[in-house]
């Protein structure tokens, strides 16, 4: 939901440019229309007290490059690397996983001023699973602090033992860069 907002507030600044405009009136369709599913599918959950909600794919690390190829497509600056050899996760990691990555660049274009470079890294090193999500912005002073990107994000690597992080590398350059280090499995 917080592309939404962003891409309606971008939508409202740049309407000078029309290829603009229609950038993100496209990303809030598709991104209305997956959140819709999605709550559709956990009041279904709720509902029913069945399994049957759960048997519907849900995003995973698979859906990161075509993230990142939509966030290009709305004016972002993102490079995507996969590190080591890709494995099936757990439902929940997997899943995770690739909502950390969404809030990540929904904060660098929400949060950050004058990024010229987004990384995105998925890192498969050594049994365990790293996430690194970097760019090279300035922190913009004028954001109302109610939402709980860097929280959620926080909360969902902790659920699954994992071990969030700043990047020092983000720091050192002045970035607002996420990294998030999740743990064995």
């Amino acid at each position: 939901m917080s592309v939404i907002v962003v891409q309606a507030g971008a939508a409202q600044l740049v309407t000078d440019d029309e290829d603009d405009v229609r950038r993100s009136l496209e990303t809030i369709r598709s991104t209305g229309a997956n959140a819709l599913a999605e709550m559709r599918r956990f009041v279904t959950m709720l509902r029913d007290q069945d399994e049957t909600a759960l048997r519907v794919p849900q995003p995973g690390l698979s859906a990161v490059e075509q993230l990142v190829h939509d966030a290009r497509a709305n004016g972002l600056p993102v490079t995507f690397e996969v590190r080591g050899t890709p494995r099936d996760l757990p439902a929940g990691i997997d899943l995770a996983a690739y909502r950390i990555v969404q809030e990540a660049l929904t904060n660098a274009r929400q949060h950050a001023s004058g990024v010229s470079s987004i990384e995105v890294i998925v890192d498969y090193a050594g049994g365990a699973l790293h996430l690194g999500v970097h760019d090279d912005g300035m922190a913009v002073a004028q954001t109302s602090g109610k939402g709980h990107g860097l929280i959620g994000m926080r909360e969902r690597v902790q659920l699954y033992g994992g071990c969030p992080y700043v990047s020092s590398q983000a720091a050192r350059v002045g970035g607002s860069g996420v990294g998030t280090g999740v743990g064995d499995w």
